[in-house]
């Protein structure tokens, strides 16, 4: 650990610059702008805590996920890059277990906890029992009016940790959290702050675990503050390598990475319109991981033929069954279009029942049925596509990685397209499979309309919805050239006439999560 005030002295003037080129790259605006940062986040502990106070920095940067959203927890790869905007978390060990946390955003209050009466009352025993216990949990706070604080990212990484360590009871820290990525804008600012604080906390207790394990409790440590997704996000924040695209796998945890080629960019734009997920959005978003749950519960039951190599929907492919992408559009196809509920229960055999209701407990249950079958298509042919656009960047073919953009948000499209394009251009007959958008419909009108606009620019090759949905951001790839053009789409034909505050920048791949090691 080091002392805040020598932490200082190392970001005074400009030989820092060339250790923060490790992390971000060469570009001096940006190199400047994070020195900033981080001198502006420990001025604000050393207010609250003292200049004398030794302590650690943990970064974890938010991501896009260029291909592969929604399915990261179905087994289906992601191809993310980390970003240029990121948490920062300046941490002090305490002697008791205490979590004594500060924000330097007012929005954020302070808050104080301690990890152990927050913690289940005996060693959870398996997902199962954690699903149960986090979802309870989760039910209290919202009663309470206080799911939506910003202190339960902190609390899920401490608890979630607290267990998985029981025997080693965690020191608690003094904390300053500082971060400028973009909140509700589906660049996963909320699991940014959940691994900044488990990468301080770890470090801290002197507590290692592999890169993939860890990033495999993350996503499980996250349920804690009510959703169920997987570990996608996280991984893409702590594998993040600079200048490159990540292509991670799970179960098993594969990584590898290919360099962005450099005549490319990768626009972010903000929509404006917020999803949260401790919120109403948290509803939909546990609907739709439910309609995976009970499509494959149904392919494994009405195709016992496949279901030994059905175990998660990823392996709904033709390589992995063996058979002609023509069967896989029939079993797809099979799926009820919608169910309730009780139709659910009378479609599933009493061995399912139990499974059913545990899914049932962790939302409400959708007005008109669950929309399983679109869902579904929309999982498995994202799976195909998230595996195959690898290939297409390690080749340059970035034209059809831009068309399986296209496709990928026309299955969370709401709003009927405003142009005419051809998504088989330049990709082969045999990805028919992959030219299936389905229907998870997690986009808005909004953007919706933001996406047409970025595409009727010449020099745009995709654009998509970025992250969970309901809101948030979408991602354009374009080539260089088209950038400034991209802008100017955007402000005249959307921010301006809705009136809202223009938020278009250029992504620039950097490290991922961790824990600083001052210069030398």
């Amino acid at each position: 650990m080091t002392k805040v005030q020598t932490w200082l002295r190392a970001f005074d003037g400009n030989q820092c610059l060339e250790w923060l080129a490790s992390l971000y790259g060469e570009d001096e605006a940006l190199l400047r702008e994070r020195r900033a940062g981080y001198v502006a986040a420990l001025r604000a502990f050393a207010h609250v805590f003292g200049d004398d106070a030794e302590v650690v920095i943990a970064r974890a940067p938010g991501r896009i996920n260029l291909m592969g959203r929604h399915v990261d927890h179905r087994g289906g790869h992601v191809n993310p890059m980390a970003l240029n905007v990121e948490t920062l978390l300046v941490a002090q060990p305490r002697d008791d277990d205490e979590i004594v946390a500060h924000n330097v955003e007012d929005a954020f209050p302070p808050r104080r906890f301690r990890i152990r009466e927050e913690s289940p009352p005996t060693k959870i025993r398996d997902l199962s029992e954690w699903d149960a216990w986090t979802m309870a949990k989760f039910r209290e706070r919202q009663a309470a009016g206080t799911d939506k604080d910003w202190v339960n990212y902190l609390k899920a990484a401490a608890v979630y940790f607290q267990d998985a360590v029981r025997a080693m009871p965690l020191r608690g820290m003094n904390a300053m959290v500082s971060g400028n990525v973009p909140r509700s804008a589906g660049l996963a600012s909320s699991s940014a702050l959940f691994m900044a604080m488990a990468e301080a906390l770890l470090h801290l207790n002197g507590v290692t675990f592999d890169p993939r394990e860890f990033v495999e409790h993350c996503g499980r440590g996250e349920w804690f503050v009510g959703t169920r997704g997987g570990s996608g996000d996280h991984a893409a924040i702590k594998f993040g390598r600079k200048g490159h695209v990540s292509h991670i796998g799970f179960f098993p945890s594969t990584v590898r990475h290919v360099p962005f080629p450099s005549a490319y960019r990768v626009i972010i734009a903000n929509s404006r319109e917020e999803a949260h997920k401790a919120g109403g959005a948290r509803n939909r978003f546990n609907q739709c991981v439910a309609c995976y749950e009970f499509g494959l519960m149904l392919m494994q039951e009405n195709f016992p033929e496949y279901a030994p190599q059905l175990e998660r929907l990823r392996d709904v492919n033709a390589e992995r069954l063996g058979v002609s992408e023509a069967e896989i559009d029939r079993i797809l196809d099979s799926l009820p279009e919608r169910a309730t509920r009780d139709e659910l229960m009378k479609m599933l055999p009493p061995s399912r029942h139990a499974r059913l209701r545990e899914i049932f407990a962790q939302h409400d249950e959708p007005a008109d049925g669950y929309p399983i079958r679109d869902v579904c298509i929309f999982g498995v042919t994202e799976c195909h596509r998230s595996r195959l656009c690898f290939e297409l960047l390690e080749r340059g073919d970035l034209q059809g990685f831009g068309e399986f953009m296209n496709v990928s948000h026309d299955g969370d499209r709401v709003a009927p397209k405003t142009l005419e394009r051809s998504n088989v251009a330049t990709l082969q007959r045999s990805n028919a499979l992959a030219l299936r958008p389905g229907a998870y419909a997690c986009s808005t009108p909004m953007i919706d309309r933001m996406v047409d606009i970025a595409l009727s620019v010449d020099g745009v090759l995709g654009a998509q919805l970025s992250g969970a949905g309901l809101g948030g951001c979408i991602m354009i790839l374009a080539r260089c050239e088209a950038v400034e053009a991209v802008r100017t789409a955007l402000e005249e034909n959307y921010y301006r006439p809705l009136q809202r505050e223009p938020g278009v920048y250029v992504c620039v791949p950097v490290e991922g999560s961790g824990v600083l090691t001052p210069p030398a």
